[in-house]
């Protein structure tokens, strides 16, 4: 799954400074809750990513709903 800047997702920073991944994005990562993510500067622009050692690749895949 290709999702880039050009898909256009925004997001509000809520009052508590807090933002939340689109449900798309963090299914494309296979993120969940307890992964380590690494916030970039660059040129004027913040890059989220997820480091290497927090996101679990070979990891079960959970039961229920994923939000």
């Amino acid at each position: 799954m290709l999702l880039s800047h050009s898909c256009g997702m925004k997001m509000v920073v809520n009052r508590d400074n807090r933002v939340t991944v689109p449900a798309a994005l963090r299914r494309a990562l296979d993120l969940r809750p307890g992964d380590e993510m690494e916030f970039v500067l660059c040129d004027g622009n913040l890059l989220i990513r997820p480091t290497r050692q927090g996101v679990v690749k070979d990891r079960p895949a959970e039961t229920g709903s994923q939000a």
